[in-house]
């Protein structure tokens, strides 16, 4: 198994871009944070960089960008889900609730056991502490 100081070396070597964090979400993927504007850059034309890295590494990649805001970075870590966020604040933490348009993206988001919205969570709170938690919810439908 890559340590993930070597799994950054890997991806800064192969795409040009030094990650902000790595997150190795339970050997299944590995997650690399970038600084906003370098998403393109790290991804590669037709994403050939990301490929090259999930072969050195064994593992599919996933890159994201940063945000300056929690709002923002709550929406990036989402895609390619478009989801609607909205912020919470409860004393001094915050609770983000994404709003997507189907149930199926909704489970998308959430996975089995809720394992990929922890993860997503454990990312957005290295650069956000005062997250307290992210919850997901389907759009309600208005008939007129």
């Amino acid at each position: 198994m890559i340590s993930n100081d070597l799994k950054v070396v890997i991806f800064e070597r192969m795409t040009g871009v030094v990650p902000l964090a790595c997150f190795d979400e339970n050997t299944h993927l590995v997650t690399f944070v970038v600084a906003k504007g370098l998403l393109a850059k790290a991804l590669g034309k037709g994403a050939a960089n990301a490929a090259k890295v999930k072969l050195a590494i064994g593992l599919p990649v996933r890159i994201i960008e940063a945000g300056e805001t929690l709002a923002e970075f709550a929406k990036n870590v989402c895609l390619p889900i478009e989801a609607d966020v909205k912020i919470n604040q409860f004393e001094d933490l915050q609770i983000v609730t994404l709003s997507v348009a189907t149930f199926e993206l909704r489970g998308r988001l959430i996975g089995t056991k809720a394992g990929i919205l922890r993860n997503n969570e454990k990312i957005v709170k290295h650069f956000f502490p005062e997250l307290k938690e992210i919850r997901v919810e389907q759009k309600m439908e208005v008939n007129a």
